[in-house]
């Protein structure tokens, strides 16, 4: 059996661990960035990334870029709907495979070392350091980060983030003829109202679909019966439903922690995802930058201290989470209404592709309420 030292060990090669990894290489440290499945992987995901995430990122992503998103189609309930346009892009349609790789090609050029097809049996968190064993050997890092997703193995073993509230979405990439692919083009497709805080999405890949539904996990036993009627209401034509796979989407409760003394969450497995649309990438990147400071300071300490991190995640995104809960539920009491107003008013369609595009937050659009702001912690989860 192996053994190999470094500063940093990353569990997970997703966008999180990519980028927290590059991150901390570009300072200098010995970082190794470990993946249990061989790279480039398929993973299951709406592939959705938004402009505001493309814009944490100081490099160009357009190798993995398939669609360039300016207008939405939503319906309600799965009738005829209506489209609307925004005049810049608000999203980027991508396949995770490409989209990772390329992220963790960037870490590896920073000075990450990658290991790739190395599945974690066991960690031990101790005084002086971590260790993660393999079946290819034990690795030794001062600090650990955990990348590893909704059910990893570094929060479990390390006893972190145990309260979380979990969504659940099904989603599979549809082989539809080429002239229907091209019909979405630039667009996106919601349903909502279908069930309570759900809904439906159509996003268009280069040549396929990738088509999903999800919901809070109490409504998992609907979600297949909607997803067969959604794919029933899209005159597809002649399709191919294929890669179909279920997967949870952890939100993370009041302030948790995410740090422990060498060893922190971040991305999914810290449950940092938006509550009320349920995007991820995004919230991972922004993660990985809000804990890689932290990383660096505690690699310079005999005794790292990594709470900076757990009050940078906390002042930077909590409050922000805890308002999209909030106005998620206040959404399901009045789905027709509040689509009837995005449909007539123009004004809830742009502060939305605001927010998309990084100049808007749902802290700010409560601010815009006016009187609903004071019944919101009513609806706090």
């Amino acid at each position: 059996m192996t053994t190999a030292s470094y500063d940093l060990a990353v569990i997970g090669a997703g966008p999180s661990g990519s980028t927290l990894a590059r991150q901390v290489a570009l300072a200098g440290r010995s970082v190794v960035l470990i993946e249990k499945e061989r790279l480039p992987r398929y993973k299951t995901c709406a592939g959705g990334v938004t402009h505001r995430a493309r814009r944490l990122l100081d490099f160009d992503i357009s190798p993995a870029i398939e669609r360039t998103i300016t207008e939405g189609l939503i319906t309600y309930r799965m009738d005829k709907g209506f489209v609307k346009p925004y005049h810049e892009p608000i999203a980027y349609m991508v396949m995770r495979d490409r989209f990772d790789d390329l992220l963790t090609r960037k870490a590896v050029e920073a000075g990450a070392k990658l290991m790739d097809g190395a599945r974690v049996r066991n960690i031990e968190a101790r005084n002086d350091g971590c260790a993660v064993h393999l079946a290819e050997g034990i690795v030794h890092a001062k600090l650990l980060a955990g990348a590893d997703g909704a059910n990893g193995i570094v929060a479990r073993q390390a006893g972190l983030h145990s309260e979380v509230r979990g969504d659940v979405a099904l989603e599979a990439e549809i082989e539809v003829p080429q002239h229907k692919v091209e019909e979405w083009d630039k667009r996106i497709a919601l349903d909502v109202g279908y069930i309570k805080e759900g809904y439906a999405w159509v996003f268009p890949k280069r040549r396929h679909l990738s088509i999903g539904v999800g919901a809070m996990k109490r409504h998992a036993p609907n979600l297949r019966a909607y997803y067969e009627r959604y794919l029933a209401s899209l005159d597809l034509g002649d399709y191919k439903v294929r890669s179909i796979r279920g997967h949870h989407i952890p939100m993370r409760l009041a302030k948790t922690p995410v740090a422990k003394e060498r060893v922190l969450l971040i991305g999914d497995a810290a449950g940092v995802a938006d509550p009320f649309s349920g995007e991820g990438i995004y919230h991972a990147i922004k993660s990985a930058q809000l804990a890689a400071p932290t990383v660096v300071a505690g690699l310079a300490s005999e005794r790292p201290d990594l709470w900076p991190y757990q009050r940078a995640l906390d002042g930077h995104m909590l409050q922000d989470q805890r308002t999209a809960g909030q106005l998620l539920k206040l959404y399901a009491l009045t789905p027709r209404i509040c689509i009837w107003y995005l449909r007539n008013y123009n004004r809830a369609w742009n502060s939305a592709c605001k927010m998309l595009r990084g100049d808007n937050d749902w802290v700010r659009i409560r601010r815009k309420l006016g009187p609903l702001r004071a019944i919101l912690p009513i609806f706090t989860p």
